[in-house]
């Protein structure tokens, strides 16, 4: 596409699914090349950002420290190839992170499209983004409509992040000793069998049963996380849950696992 649009002279908009926090501290790192003088645990800092933030080399995404993986030095030209063009649309927002977009504004052409989760206003939409859910919605709400206000605790990491078993019964052990009604989200689980014998032979389902759903597939996210008696959002910091979460004005307790947006949240005091 890139080619095309360049032979052609056609003006190319790209769309970025990151925010600008992400898309400035890359585009400093393809600039200065600072983190090629360091070893590997050496903390250093991205010059030339509005706040302080330090990283170490092993934290960076794989595009900036492939090693000596030959297919990916060649993914990441295209990658940096592909980063041209006449614009990028963002799904960010300015009161977000004014001070990011403020400065991504001086390199590159750049329109932020965000918060979609806002576009959705009725209940079938909310239910219904991105993909079919596995749970009735209407027992969902049913349910989360007997709670009592910002009561429920919904923990939900997303439909790439693959948690093991040990991390799971973890969670579930801490979700108990809360003693407080919750939604657990167990899409794409690792160690599937060893969850379920531990289901059933902790007793954990028994022992809350009535706490909550379990839902085993695809989550109304937006729709859960919207409702009044939603009082916490356990994620894994990704970036279509870290704005849901925003929008819905809830405090988030995040678990980063991979390429997450922890030290960015930090700085927005979220």
């Amino acid at each position: 596409m890139v080619d095309i649009a360049s032979n052609f002279q056609i003006a190319r908009i790209s769309f970025d699914g990151k925010n600008c926090f992400i898309l400035l501290y890359c585009h400093v790192l393809n600039i200065s090349k600072v983190h090629e003088n360091v070893s590997e645990t050496e903390p250093f800092v991205v010059p030339g950002l509005p706040n302080r933030i330090e990283f170490t080399k092993g934290q960076l995404p794989r595009n900036f420290n492939p090693g000596n993986n030959s297919s990916m030095n060649e993914v990441v030209q295209k990658i940096l190839a592909a980063e041209g063009g006449y614009g990028v649309l963002l799904t960010t927002f300015e009161e977000l992170e004014a001070a990011y977009v403020k400065h991504t504004g001086r390199f590159k052409t750049a329109k932020n499209g965000g918060p979609a989760s806002l576009c959705n206003k009725e209940n079938s939409d909310k239910a219904e983004r991105d993909n079919k859910s596995s749970i009735d919605e209407n027992q969902c709400l049913k349910w989360l409509d007997s709670q009592a206000p910002n009561f429920v605790i919904c923990a939900c990491f997303g439909s790439l992040i693959k948690l093991t078993a040990p991390q799971l019964t973890e969670l579930g052990s801490a979700l108990e000793a809360a003693n407080r009604p919750f939604i657990w989200v167990l899409r794409g689980a690792n160690g599937k069998e060893g969850m379920e014998k531990w289901f059933l032979e902790d007793g954990f389902e028994k022992r809350t049963r009535g706490r909550g759903p379990l839902i085993g597939g695809w989550a109304p996210q937006v729709l859960i996380l919207s409702h009044p008696a939603v009082g916490g959002f356990l994620t894994h910091c990704g970036w279509t849950s870290t704005p849901d979460g925003i929008c819905a004005g809830l405090p988030m307790k995040t678990w980063p696992l991979f390429a997450e947006l922890l030290p960015g949240l930090k700085l927005l005091g979220h």
